[in-house]
């Protein structure tokens, strides 16, 4: 697939990085050919931000390609009588560090008084989240706000337990350590009622208004933890990651020739010139759950399965993932279809069943959800089982629109704000699904549609899947969107969307 506007693109970039590009530089970038000029111009303006140098010469240009490496496999004839293309890939070290994913806490026994340490957790971490907000450094608990005469302003922290639609609107029943009470979101302020209908059970919030009569407080203003707005700075590396999710391999709705497609891709074995320039630069591949389809994980799934035993699901992506190029950094972490507990946080796949896959090529195995630091900005990695929780409760963010969903969690700073839903949480000491650090990338899946968008400097990406509809998808009336990649640039923070679906590749 050809792309006539690479050099275009590529100058623009120049001119956006604050660079000039003398005559002769801009004759060897035309000579590369637009699609490999454009990669190239990735690898000169981070050595330029580093050598402070404003202007592109001719031997920036030598200099790239000379450091390039040799081509890549399927890519030796597509290159005869012309120099090496830069590889980033191959050229930069990785830069990854574990921030939390490599253990998931133990369970405690799991009586009341251990769910009760689990929600007291939650509401002192939430808690000292919304104090950070310069309007909600002054709230309260409801005992002070009880103590108010009707009609006196208050603000106090609480968390919601139940909910009821009223003809005046909505009713939240909130408690603290303390003390609980009652507060109306009216019907007619209608961003405030809004916002109250989609909040989750069992989510803090900070609550301004006025005393009513009894323990019925008149919200005039509600507030969620949220995170600051902030902007990532980019890190300047010409380096990609590409966020996967959900390959379900093992089921006979497995998408594999879609998935071989990819792998090809990824050698450097096919897609036009601008597809083989931004294969080149991928140097992370991060999955985020359900790498197998599993077995018992519903009733009757037998007959949906292609390979009937669980080992045998995990060899078989062992033989798949081994095709991505020994120079990328695979990181992996379980879903609900994973043989580890159900309950979130979800430790890594056991090393019993993922033996295959870790002997196959290196992988960086971690629990569900995980934090980690590539090139200085922060990944928050989650499979997305809550997405579902959202989708059955709250109006607009769910399953058709995850990115929605996502954004939710985010504003809630919390990963699965409900108990007692779909989605099973471990009684543990210290809340684990706290969103604690605000991620610069934020990465789910579960639901099987793709959805992008940023959000107060978080770049939010539901990875879709790579398996077609289901019976059960197709009865929920739910359409997937298999097999799109989506490469997150260190360059400059985009996504940039790659269908694999047909043969025809569509950027």
């Amino acid at each position: 697939m050809s792309d006539p506007d690479g050099l275009r693109r590529a100058i623009s970039k120049a001119l956006m990085a604050g660079l000039q590009i003398d005559a002769e530089a801009m004759e060897a970038l035309r000579a590369l050919g637009p699609a490999d000029a454009e990669i190239a111009m990735d690898a000169i303006i981070s050595e330029a931000r580093a050598s402070g140098d404003f202007v592109i010469r001719p031997e920036a240009v030598r200099r790239i390609l000379s450091r390039a490496a040799a081509p890549g496999p399927g890519e030796a004839a597509a290159r005869t009588g012309k120099a090496a293309l830069p590889h980033p890939a191959r050229d930069y070290e990785a830069d990854i560090r574990i921030v939390k994913g490599l253990e998931a806490a133990q369970p405690l026994g799991g009586g009341p008084e251990d769910f009760s340490s689990l929600f007291r957790s939650r509401f002192d971490a939430l808690s000292r989240i919304l104090r950070k907000r310069v309007d909600a450094r002054d709230a309260t608990g409801i005992p002070e706000a009880l103590e108010a005469r009707r009609g006196d302003p208050v603000k106090f922290i609480a968390m919601v337990y139940e909910k009821a639609e009223r003809e005046r609107g909505l009713i939240l029943s909130v408690e603290d350590p303390e003390a609980s009470a009652a507060v109306l979101a009216p019907r007619d302020r209608r961003e405030l009622f809004e916002l109250s209908m989609a909040i989750p059970l069992d989510q803090v919030i900070c609550v301004s208004g006025r005393r009513g009569p009894g323990d019925l407080f008149i919200a005039e203003e509600i507030l969620l933890p949220d995170v600051p707005d902030r902007r990532a700075e980019p890190p300047g590396i010409p380096l990609n990651a590409v966020l996967l999710s959900d390959l379900h391999i093992g089921s006979k709705t497995f998408m594999e020739g879609a998935f071989k497609r990819f792998l090809a891709w990824l050698r450097g074995d096919l897609g036009g010139g601008d597809l083989r320039a931004l294969a080149r630069a991928v140097k992370y591949v991060l999955i985020a759950g359900d790498i197998v389809d599993g077995v018992g994980v519903y009733p009757d799934q037998e007959a949906d399965l292609a390979i009937a035993d669980l080992y045998k699901q995990y060899e078989r992506a062992a033989e798949l993932l081994s095709g991505i190029p020994d120079y990328v950094e695979l990181v992996i972490i379980p879903g609900n279809h994973d043989p580890v507990r159900q309950a979130l946080p979800q430790p890594p796949i056991p090393e019993d069943y993922a033996e295959p896959l870790l002997e196959a090529r290196p992988v960086v195995s971690l629990g569900n959800p995980a934090e980690l630091s590539i090139h200085g900005l922060s990944f928050l990695i989650y499979h997305g089982r809550s997405l579902d929780d959202l989708a059955a409760s709250a109006p607009g963010p769910g399953g058709r629109r995850p990115e929605a969903g996502m954004e939710l969690l985010l504003r809630c700073r919390h990963l699965s704000p409900q108990y007692g839903s779909k989605t099973p949480i471990a009684p543990i000491r210290d809340d684990a699904l706290v969103i604690e650090n605000p991620p610069d990338v934020f990465q789910a899946g579960h639901v099987h549609v793709f959805g992008l968008k940023a959000y107060r400097g978080t770049k939010l990406v539901n990875c879709g899947a790579w398996q077609s509809q289901t019976e059960y998808q197709r009865r929920m009336g739910l359409v997937p969107t298999p097999c799109i990649a989506p490469v997150f640039s260190f360059l400059d923070l985009s996504v940039r969307r790659v269908d694999f679906a047909s043969e025809a590749l569509a950027v």
